[in-house]
């Protein structure tokens, strides 16, 4: 008996569709391998001024969203960071960086 199936055989729409589906795969997987790259990167401090450069740009485009963006992490900053989201981030400054933000407040706050 052969193994072939004669009765109900792959169309070649089939081969075809699984080679695009393993080509996106592929694309899709370059693309997390670039991005990690980046990332690892960023890690490394080695793209730190581009990303400072990238904040200096997102106050350029939404200079509101980002002053309330700025505004929520020197609340969390000051507050003692509560929020659990903001706490992480938070996490990675300096032990004295709450009171640097806090005495600059005072000093410079036109109230």
């Amino acid at each position: 008996m052969r193994s072939l199936n004669t009765v109900n055989p792959e169309p070649p729409i089939y081969w075809q569709s699984m080679a695009r589906m393993d080509a996106m795969e592929k694309v899709a997987d370059d693309a997390e391998r670039a991005e990690n790259k980046v990332l690892d990167m960023l890690e490394d401090n080695q793209l730190m001024g581009c990303a400072a450069d990238a904040f200096g740009e997102l106050f350029t485009w939404y200079p509101s969203e980002m002053e309330q963006v700025a505004n929520r992490l020197v609340q969390e900053l000051v507050l003692g960071g509560f929020n659990s989201n903001l706490s992480g981030v938070l996490s990675y400054l300096p032990v004295g960086a709450r009171e640097k933000i806090k005495n600059y407040l005072i000093e410079n706050a036109e109230l």
